[in-house]
């Protein structure tokens, strides 16, 4: 037996109190409350979708209008020779410090002989030994930097042994 619900929901609907004021809505109200809760929602999400939109929109067109910021540029340069004129002055100034030296010992022995002029001779003698044989690698494997920069802590070490030479030699 088949039961008929609309029947059992009547019946218990008049059986309801009536003596309460009617409530002043019809069926159809409900649902156009959830709707209309829908549809703001939806729209407000819109909005969001759209300033999101307009955000991003206007960044790119920053973007392609800022002038682009001048940044870090270097420049190298390499060259292959180079000049420098007080390296034939230094030579002279050399020439000149050791024939003085060499004219001072042949005039006075005693001082050629002690200890201290005797130590200083050796170490430059080494030193000019050590810039022959990096003359001869300069000319064998070019001018690399490496070298010349080998070479110019040399040279200054032999001028300090000579000035320190030339200081025995005025003592």
């Amino acid at each position: 037996m088949k039961v008929n619900e609309d029947h059992i929901i009547r019946k218990k609907i008049q059986s309801l109190d009536t003596s309460h004021p009617k409530l002043g809505w019809d069926e159809d109200e409900p649902w156009n409350s959830v709707l209309e809760k829908l549809t703001t929602r939806r729209c407000r999400q819109g909005y969001w979708y759209v300033a999101a939109s307009i955000a991003l929109v206007a960044l790119f067109v920053v973007r392609l209008l800022m002038p682009s910021q001048p940044g870090i540029t270097y420049v190298v340069s390499i060259e292959n020779g180079f000049e420098d004129v007080s390296v034939e002055h230094d030579a002279q100034i050399n020439k000149e410090a050791m024939d003085f030296i060499q004219s001072a010992c042949l005039q006075e022995i005693q001082i050629c002989e002690t200890a201290e002029f005797v130590e200083l001779k050796k170490q430059l003698d080494e030193v000019e030994k050590e810039l022959a044989e990096l003359d001869t690698m300069i000319l064998r494997y070019g001018t690399d930097p490496s070298f010349v920069n080998s070479k110019m802590k040399i040279e200054n070490f032999r001028s300090e042994i000579m000035f320190q030479l030339v200081q025995v030699i005025m003592s």
